[in-house]
């Protein structure tokens, strides 16, 4: 999973044959309930993030987020 948030910006999400999701990465990352159908683990950053209330996509993000407490 974390190749997909390194270098994607767009995403498709798909279960059982079907479309579930299109759009912005870091927007598809934060609907749980799309991802647990799609049966997709968050990158462990991203899950980490989630926990604090944002949703990074890289370790960078993730970082600038706790040290300046600004979402990205």
């Amino acid at each position: 999973p974390w190749v997909i948030a390194e270098y994607a910006h767009r995403a498709v999400v798909m279960a059982q044959g079907r479309i579930l999701a299109d759009g912005p990465l870091r927007e598809i990352f934060d609907r749980e309930g799309l991802l647990r159908e799609a049966c997709f683990q968050l990158p462990a950053v991203t899950a980490w993030g989630r926990e604090l209330g944002f949703v990074p996509l890289s370790l960078e993000e993730f970082l600038d987020c706790c040290t300046l407490g600004e979402s990205p």
